[in-house]
């Protein structure tokens, strides 16, 4: 017995939703690597203006020394930024700006006298000096966690005997 009428026709739209669904899902993949190819030559370019050198999954120092995936951190005076991978998305790419901050960023060295919380503000704060610079938004969720990470560098500063919280700093404490 034949199927009703009814049956072949949602049959028959499944089927087009499918190739609908897998024409979506084509594009989607395809912006994604194109944005990936973005970052990553954007990243490559910023790298060579400022003649900094990239590392990745570098043993060079932090908790991944075996498994060869350490903190992302910056060789100020060799002029070379560690990281665990390629910057291939928006988090990754901002890590590398806020490293590359500390090598290029006036008072973004921690060798250079100024406490570890100011130098990292100083780094993060070139960064989004570059995302503008750029054309790229911050993202709110990233400019949270790296406040969050300057002030537990405070409190830490503050635990190890800062005097007093840095001027540039103290608008993060104002709520």
């Amino acid at each position: 017995m034949a199927a009703p009428a009814a049956q072949r026709v949602n049959h028959l739209r499944k089927i087009t939703m499918t190739n609908e669904w897998q024409e979506k899902l084509k594009k989607f993949q395809e912006a994604r690597k194109a944005k990936s190819a973005w970052y990553e030559k954007t990243a490559r370019e910023i790298l060579e203006e400022y003649k900094i050198t990239a590392c990745h999954k570098c043993d060079c120092r932090g908790w991944g020394r075996e498994t060869k995936h350490s903190r992302a951190h910056a060789h100020t005076k060799k002029r070379i930024v560690c990281l665990s991978a390629k910057p291939k998305g928006y988090k990754s790419f901002f890590t590398l700006l806020h490293e590359v901050g500390h090598i290029v960023a006036e008072k973004a060295d921690y060798s250079s006298g100024v406490p570890r919380s100011l130098a990292e503000h100083n780094a993060t704060e070139w960064a989004y000096g570059k995302l503008k610079e750029l054309g790229v938004p911050i993202k709110r969720k990233v400019k949270g966690e790296y406040n969050a990470y300057i002030k537990e560098k405070v409190a830490r500063g503050l635990r190890r005997g800062l005097k007093e919280v840095p001027r540039e700093l103290r608008k993060l404490f104002k709520n």
